[in-house]
């Protein structure tokens, strides 16, 4: 999760990964004119895909942080607290973010709460903690209706339990995943994650053209992250199945 993070893990996409993926994305100028509300959504939206853009909406409402309304306060709470995560300062973010879970007056920020604090104490292999969290989050889940909330933290569970070689129950999640696929997105992830918990437990005769369809739609979604992680799982097939030279190739393909 932390930037300095140099180890690539694909047993789950983390948001150390994004950060060299998104700063050649192009930066627009944040608009004045959009109410802090429309600001807040763009910068939840944007995080990982465009971190720059993402860090200029933080920087400007930050200071602004005393004229907004309260439930802009705490969601602009949270977006601080995602970003000391982001850059590695655990301590800082949980404190923030257990706040936020706990007290948040908004089930859908509490629930995103919870979801961020998951991937904190997963990459962190604090497993004791992260099960306590994955329960508050399964007990938080049914009462909240925003679907760009539950598919997050759908995802932050599936990949959690795919790192605690868990494959069964990452499963369930991301078919679920499936269930709340937010409008205006594809179901990239949910059935990236279903695969990657299938092709790890080592579970069921795979093949690389249902990598490849986990692929074309992630690069139809705009989430390359998740379409070089179908990617390198397909490589390791290959390898797999004897075919060295494929995976090196598909790999050298994607390099850059």
């Amino acid at each position: 999760m932390p930037r300095q993070r140099k180890t690539c893990r694909w047993y789950g996409v983390g948001v150390a990964a994004l950060l060299g993926l998104s700063m050649g994305t192009a930066v627009a100028a944040v608009s004045t004119s959009e109410a802090p509300e429309q600001l807040l959504q763009r910068a939840l939206d944007i995080k990982t895909s465009n971190h720059p853009e993402f860090l200029k909406i933080l920087d400007h409402l930050s200071r602004e942080s005393g004229d907004l309304p309260l439930d802009d306060q705490w969601k602009l709470r949270y977006l601080e607290a995602w970003q000391a995560a982001f850059d590695g300062n655990y301590a800082r973010a949980s404190v923030t973010l257990r706040s936020i879970a706990e007290q948040a007056p908004d089930v859908a920020l509490r629930l995103r709460a919870n979801a961020t604090l998951l991937n904190i104490f997963g990459f962190g292999h604090r497993y004791e903690e992260a099960f306590i969290q994955l329960n508050q989050l399964a007990e938080l889940l049914p009462q909240v209706n925003d679907k760009d909330a539950r598919y997050s933290a759908l995802g932050e569970a599936a990949q959690f339990l795919i790192i605690a070689r868990q494959h069964d129950q990452a499963v369930e999640y991301a078919e679920r995943m499936r269930q709340n696929v937010p409008d205006g997105k594809n179901a990239c992830r949910a059935d990236y994650y279903r695969l990657h918990a299938l092709f790890h437990s080592g579970k069921g005769q795979l093949n690389r053209s249902q990598f490849q369809s986990v692929v074309d739609q992630c690069v139809q979604g705009g989430e390359t992250l998740f379409a070089n992680a179908a990617r390198s799982d397909m490589a390791t097939l290959d390898i797999q199945q004897g075919r060295a030279a494929d995976a090196v190739h598909l790999l050298e393909s994607y390099y850059a």
